[in-house]
């Protein structure tokens, strides 16, 4: 049933979800690290950066103008994963994400268009400081019609995890290099309080994975 309720055809009275425009390149460096800002950036359209540092020692910390949207496994001894979020204005700056201890960080920064302007993002649910082949998060409920539950599930090998069950990529959805990779996938929600349903995909080897399940409002 809740599956039912995640796309109703055009959205609620015809409303839009929000949606992906393009994204930057893969980015790892490490040390000082700097974010690859997608082209034909669009005033008003959203920024989302989303990065992990495979350091398991030192919390990272990213650069002013960007706002975090949610961060996990800081504080422990795994790798540290991070989301944070912009507009376009015209005079955005790639953010830098620096960690004490150099180390490997790796990144990617996305630009959507149809977001709500005051509440762009809400936090949902992560699984992070975890190793082995499979990769969860629980599940979100929307706070609005239409809606998106965007997942971002990291790992620390060269092929991306695979593509959770009720959810589409967004834009190709794997975005990977030698060091780590990102699979971004998303469920559009149609009606206020509806489930997103839970994450539950796997990845080709027991390495380390970082998953976060958050919530893109609609205008």
């Amino acid at each position: 049933m809740l599956r039912g309720l995640l796309s109703l055809a055009g959205g609620i009275a015809g409303g839009a979800f929000p949606a992906i425009v393009n994204v930057g390149s893969i980015v790892q460096a490490g040390s000082v690290h700097t974010g690859s800002l997608p082209t034909s950036r669009v005033n008003g359209n959203l920024l989302i950066f989303y990065f992990k540092s495979r350091d398991t020692s030192n919390d990272p910390t990213v650069s002013a103008g960007w706002t975090q949207l949610d961060t996990f496994g800081f504080g422990g001894t795994s790798q540290r994963f991070g989301v944070f979020y912009a507009f376009v204005t015209g005079s955005e700056v790639a953010p830098t994400v620096t960690v004490a201890g150099g180390g490997t960080v790796v990144s990617l920064i996305v630009q959507y268009f149809g977001v709500n302007p005051a509440t762009p993002v809400i936090a949902g649910s992560n699984n992070g400081a975890a190793t082995g082949t499979a990769i969860s998060t629980a599940a979100i409920n929307s706070s609005k019609n239409n809606s998106l539950a965007i997942s971002a599930s990291w790992d620390d090998a060269a092929i991306a995890p695979t593509l959770p069950a009720g959810f589409t990529n967004e834009g190709v959805g794997f975005y990977q290099n030698v060091f780590g990779s990102l699979r971004l996938c998303e469920a559009q929600i149609a009606i206020s309080g509806t489930n997103s349903g839970a994450v539950n995909c796997t990845q080709t080897g027991s390495v380390p994975w970082g998953e976060l399940l958050f919530e893109m409002p609609s205008p």
